[in-house]
């Protein structure tokens, strides 16, 4: 009975991959705002589910819903992330990130199966995903980007000139003075 509501979160989830895509690559500097909506908005499907949802129809709106906001949250946050880390480390923040995203994979499943066979209800199953975006909220909320994205820039011209004095320290033969 819940094939057809996958199916359509599923057609509804490549949509709006494409979609968000498309309107972040128009709208610059736009990701961290449209996050914050998903983020926002992610939270009030739990709350549907739990005091609103009584006809069958629902479930299809509300997996339509969930296609539209988890498909692009990953690219999102990875998108945000990229602005801020320095060049050379980002693959070790963007390979923790990775690592987080592989753990929620399965724990959160994990916490909602548990939740749903003590309560019987897996209302109180999806309520508890609001319970991990919601701490999530201030610290979007406080992200200052242009200012993650000077000090990523500082970061870099400073890394580049250590560089350029570790190469003068083990040069070999003086350069030739011109003049």
């Amino acid at each position: 009975e819940l094939v057809l509501p996958l199916v359509v979160m599923l057609v509804t989830s490549m949509v709006s991959a494409f979609a968000l895509g498309a309107l972040v690559k128009r709208h610059e500097n736009s990701s961290q705002r449209i996050t914050l909506a998903v983020c926002v908005v992610t939270n009030f499907i739990p709350l549907y589910m739990f005091l609103g949802m009584r006809q069958k129809w629902e479930i299809y709106f509300l997996f339509v819903v969930a296609g539209i906001l988890v498909s692009p949250f990953p690219a999102l946050s990875r998108g945000i992330l990229a602005q801020m880390i320095p060049a050379g480390y980002s693959s070790t923040v963007m390979s923790l990130e990775g690592i987080l995203e592989l753990g929620t994979a399965w724990v959160g499943p994990l916490v909602i199966g548990l939740i749903v066979d003590l309560s019987g209800s897996i209302r109180w199953g999806c309520f508890s995903m609001t319970f991990v975006m919601l701490p999530a909220l201030p610290f979007l909320f406080r992200t200052d980007l242009a200012l993650a994205s000077e000090q990523k820039v500082a970061v870099e011209e400073s890394m580049q000139a250590e560089e350029g004095q570790d190469l003068e320290m083990f040069q070999l033969v003086p350069e030739s003075e011109e003049g």
